[in-house]
């Protein structure tokens, strides 16, 4: 049992040695091929300021508002039992 999961690891760590071994170009090789670059723009997905619909004080201060408790918390030891 032990060989066959050790092999299989040896098995598994040479075929990622192997997919890593990609060459890259030389960069001091001036006949090299190499990618043409490529141009993106800095206001790729841009967009342009647009007024937003505001909502009155009130119904925003409303909205946010703490609930009331359902049960209001026992006087003294602060609610503790």
């Amino acid at each position: 049992m032990h060989r066959l999961v050790f092999s299989a690891l040896a098995a598994l760590a040479a075929s990622v040695a192997v997919a890593q071994e990609a060459r890259r170009p030389d960069p001091a090789e001036a006949k090299a091929k190499v990618p043409p670059p490529e141009y993106r723009s800095a206001f790729e997905g841009y967009r342009a300021y647009a007024e937003e619909k505001v909502a009155p004080w009130r119904e925003s201060n409303d909205a946010v508002k703490p609930k009331p408790a359902a049960k209001p918390p026992a006087a003294g030891r602060g609610a503790h039992r």
